[in-house]
């Protein structure tokens, strides 16, 4: 489960099948998909300003303990909100891309893992570049309440072609807790961010913020 995510999101990844390769060893195929809307809160209609929707079908690999790679297709979509076209009399103009790419994460003790990767854009409409970086690292706490309770710390960066390589950083600080059949969990989490948007109709934009947030997770949440 990778702690910087988005969150201004509904959106899953769920594990279609698995297969034991034995010594601990697996591989599982997955299927997601979701939308990322942002909404403007000041005017009186809350308008809504864009939403990028996503699907992917990455397939993950356990070739040993701690160690774990993902790879696999990944379509993202970003479309301006029809309040915001009417209010800036902006220009429609449809930007997509589907890519190829892999990220490879390890796990040196069971509340750290340091993670990297990168994507490739197979296809791309109205886009400036193709190939896209990235890096983290997260710790999170053994735990408290029986381990049900784990703080956590997590930082991700992002390096872009179509926006010059600019980065985008975010780092996350927050508590994560499940119930005590781990039927669910949720994370609570403050969030900085600062970069080029990740909305591909807003990628030339710079922002830095700080968000409060509430991540739900169901269907048996990864321990």
């Amino acid at each position: 489960v990778a702690i910087c995510d988005r969150v201004d999101a509904i959106r899953d990844t769920m594990g279609l099948f698995r297969w034991s390769l034995g010594g601990g060893r697996w591989l599982q195929a997955n299927f997601g998909g979701g939308a990322m809307a942002r909404f403007n809160l000041s005017t009186q209609r809350n308008n809504l300003e864009v939403v990028d929707f996503t699907a992917a079908a990455p397939v993950d690999v356990r070739p040993a303990p701690g160690h774990t790679i993902r790879a696999g297709w990944r379509h993202t979509s970003s479309h301006l909100g029809d309040d915001f076209i009417e209010r800036e009399k902006a220009v429609v103009v449809k930007r997509a891309f589907d890519s190829l790419g892999g990220l490879y994460a390890y796990a040196p003790r069971p509340t750290v893992r340091l993670y990297g990767g990168g994507s490739y854009a197979i296809n791309k409409v109205h886009q400036e570049g193709r190939a896209g970086l990235q890096t983290g690292a997260e710790w999170m706490g053994e735990g408290l309440a029986g381990r049900r309770v784990r703080p956590f710390v997590a930082q991700d960066l992002k390096w872009w072609e179509r926006v010059a390589w600019r980065p985008a950083w975010t780092m996350r600080v927050g508590v994560r807790f499940w119930d005590a059949k781990a039927a669910a969990a949720a994370r609570a989490f403050v969030e900085y961010f600062t970069g080029r948007m990740t909305y591909l109709q807003f990628e030339h934009r710079h922002e830095s913020r700080w968000t409060f947030g509430l991540n739900l997770e169901v269907g048996n949440p990864v321990r």
